[in-house]
């Protein structure tokens, strides 16, 4: 295309020359006819020529200015320029043709100032810069100069033709030719020289774009030659024909090469993406580059349809990128992960065994104190067993609570999630607390309906209340009021626990979910280690709830818990007067009824031996010391209920419950669990497979009377 310019740059040229050539010619062929009668003519013509010449550069830079403030173009500057360079030496030239006119150079003087006033004003103009509020002033003014420039112009040029029609009709019919020929002349170099101004700048422009062009290409080959990623096209035969990006070959050596040729057998995963990027879905794939003795590269690889405008699939496009650091990076982070789970579990199974060896003790710390104290002890006998007991009850609380917060942070947290009733349970635990409260004459208050229905975990939802009520209880005065409340707000249930305590400083308040912050409790001998709020807090968290404080100091303190609530299930009945506690139904049936304990520590077989024997005469006790003599009590004696611990000698306590439920001599009778294990895990298991209930040493000697109550009442039902 530069070579087509060029010719037609040359063939302008040519044509110019060889009609000024010609204009040549013809003219010295005139000259001496008409020398004399010329003189004036031509004299009165260079005078036009350069008032046409000084007009046109005037315009010129006019039309460049206006046409700059308008489009902001460079090359408008570029016509101002040229225009200047012509205007200035046509009236210089026209000043000394004219040096015998007084009234020719007054007129020059005058175009001269305006001219002079017009460069200032584009030059302001151009300094001002397109959309400059100044810009349609500024052309106004210039407009106006112009016409001042024109009309004198426009006059001299008058005068002059007119002497010129005067020489004309002097000269005759001899002037008539090389007159014409000289307007002719003049419009071919005018219009020749209008040719060659236009080809030039064309040319410039166009060089100029290329050269911004191939610019523009090397920059982009230097940002792909410094990236990580492959960046690559195919054709629709696989053919490599692009690629960019950081190389350790030359790229030309790849050009027009297939994934076959590149990677031989192991191209089938290449070759399988690259169809599926024809068949116009994009594809992602890793693939590792085996390079004989040195480390393999593993890549991830990603191509898509390359599409030509009219939406058809031209070729592939697509971009690799070197995994191998990410890829490392996921293996350790596994191992981590797994080395951290490795290290939970053993924390945990660590925990549970030193609960488990914690509780055995425990046990029989608790229920012996327990027995000791419904004996008729002097008060200084009395008060010791009161020590022992809340130091044992302290105890276990540390253990159960050291336990959940390890369960909740390795997040091995079990949670049955089920529709509760509020009533149910608040209920179950003032019930709890009562014995608690009795001793300072703290009133226990339920303000809840009946049918207010959560979803939570049964049992959690009550430990996060015991410990709520624990503590409004420590914290009340003597003779004041703890109110169990609840009301339903905007799709959650509100359960509170308001105390007529000594309130929580609202400084304090921001600390009061922190592990082991007692908030001066120790100075007021309130016992306990700071975890129960921390549990708590994350138990109703984990429920999908919140737990929140509002207290005021002397006044008291509400601890609000927030669940989800739920519609009562189908069936429960909606007459809250026909809802029984099923320890207020009739008493057992009096005849004694067969208990067997399966148990190899013989402390714990004689305190649940005298437990159950402070209940009167109602039940025979059986005792057996290890899995296998258990099995035989249980099938030729077929008792009433058998009582279960897990950890025993020869045989564990779940083999012992498979075989008593595969036995139809023993599978029909209830089975209580009776164990210092308390992982939640196993708990839901054996509940699962079918023991009526699972209890933890040590016991709470009320709540274990009641359940063997209620297993008996199944097993005389069935």
């Amino acid at each position: 295309m530069m070579l087509s310019r060029g010719r037609r740059l040359a063939a302008a040229l040519a044509v110019v020359l060889a009609v000024l050539v010609l204009l040549v010619v013809i003219s010295f062929a005139h000259a001496r006819r008409v020398e004399s009668a010329s003189s004036e003519a031509a004299e009165t013509q260079r005078v036009l020529v350069q008032l046409q010449r000084l007009a046109t550069g005037v315009e010129q830079t006019e039309t460049a200015v206006r046409g700059y403030l308008l489009t902001g173009k460079p090359e408008y500057l570029q016509r101002l320029y040229a225009g200047r360079v012509r205007a200035p030496g046509a009236l210089a030239r026209l000043r000394q043709m004219e040096s015998d006119s007084p009234g020719a150079l007054e007129m020059l003087a005058d175009v001269a100032a305006a001219y002079d006033s017009l460069t200032w004003l584009q030059d302001a103009l151009i300094l001002a810069g397109p959309g400059h509020p100044t810009a349609i002033a500024g052309i106004t003014r210039s407009y106006d100069l112009i016409t001042r420039i024109r009309d004198d112009l426009d006059a001299m040029m008058t005068s002059h033709q007119t002497l010129l029609a005067q020489s004309d009709s002097r000269r005759g019919d001899v002037l008539v030719t090389p007159r014409v020929m000289l307007i002719a002349s003049l419009a071919a170099v005018l219009f020749f020289s209008v040719m060659l101004i236009v080809l030039f700048r064309d040319v410039r422009r166009r060089e100029r774009t290329e050269r911004e062009l191939r610019m523009a290409q090397q920059r982009l080959l230097s940002l792909t030659s410094s990236l990580e990623d492959m960046v690559f096209a195919l054709d629709r035969e696989g053919r490599l024909t692009e690629i960019y990006g950081r190389l350790d070959i030359d790229a030309s050596e790849l050009i027009g090469k297939t994934p076959r040729d590149l990677f031989g057998d192991d191209a089938v995963v290449h070759e399988e993406a690259n169809r599926r990027a024809l068949a116009g879905l994009p594809a992602i794939y890793d693939w590792t580059l085996n390079r004989g003795g040195r480390p393999p590269i593993q890549y991830q690889t990603s191509v898509a349809p390359l599409r030509e405008a009219d939406g058809r699939i031209s070729g592939i496009v697509g971009v690799t990128r070197d995994v191998t650091a990410a890829k490392e990076t996921e293996r350790r982070l596994a191992s981590a992960l797994s080395e951290a789970d490795r290290a939970n579990r053993a924390k945990n199974e660590f925990l549970s065994r030193v609960s488990h060896e914690l509780r055995t003790p425990l046990h029989a710390i608790l229920g012996y104190g327990q027995l000791l104290a419904q004996e008729d002890l002097d008060p200084e006998a009395a008060d010791s067993v009161d020590h022992i007991l809340r130091g044992g009850k302290h105890l276990l609380a540390l253990i159960n609570e050291i336990l959940d917060i390890s369960r909740i942070e390795s997040g091995t947290l079990s949670l049955s999630i089920e529709t509760v009733r509020v009533w149910d349970v608040v209920d179950e635990v003032c019930s709890f607390l009562s014995h608690a409260a009795k001793p300072r004459t703290i009133t226990l208050e339920v303000n809840v309906t009946r049918n207010l229905w959560v979803r939570a975990d049964r049992q959690r939802l009550r430990q996060v209340l015991v410990n709520l009520g624990s503590n409004a209880i420590k914290y009340n005065r003597d003779g004041g009021h703890v109110d169990f409340i609840a009301e339903p707000s905007n799709g959650v249930v509100r359960i509170g626990v308001r105390d007529t305590g000594i309130g929580i400083d609202p400084a304090k308040q921001a600390h009061l979910f922190e592990p082991f912050q007692r908030l001066g409790a120790d100075e007021m001998g309130v016992e306990g280690v700071g975890l129960g709020l921390v549990v708590s807090k994350a138990l109703v968290e984990a429920m999908g709830g919140r737990i929140e404080v509002h207290s005021l100091p002397g006044v008291g303190s509400t601890f609000w818990t927030e669940l989800t609530r739920v519609s009562a299930p189908v069936g429960v009945l909606a007459n809250d007067e026909q809802f029984v506690d099923p320890r207020a139904r009739a008493d057992l049936n009096p005849d004694a009824r067969t208990v067997l304990y399966i148990e190899d520590n013989e402390a714990n077989l004689q305190l649940v031996r005298r437990i159950l024997a402070l209940q009167g005469d109602r039940f025979r006790f059986i005792g057996a010391a290890d899995g296998l003599s258990g099995l035989e009590h249980a099938r030729t004696v077929q008792p009433d209920l058998i009582l279960l611990d897990l950890h025993l000698p020869e045989i564990d306590g779940e083999v012992v419950l498979q075989r008593l439920r595969e036995d139809p001599l023993t599978r029909d009778i209830p089975v209580v669990v009776l164990s210092a294990d308390a992982t939640p895990s196993r708990i839901e298991r054996l509940v699962r497979e079918g023991v009526f209930a699972y209890l933890t040493k040590p016991l709470d000697i009320a709540g274990f009377v009641a359940t063997i109550h209620d297993a008996l009442q199944l097993s005389a039902r069935e």
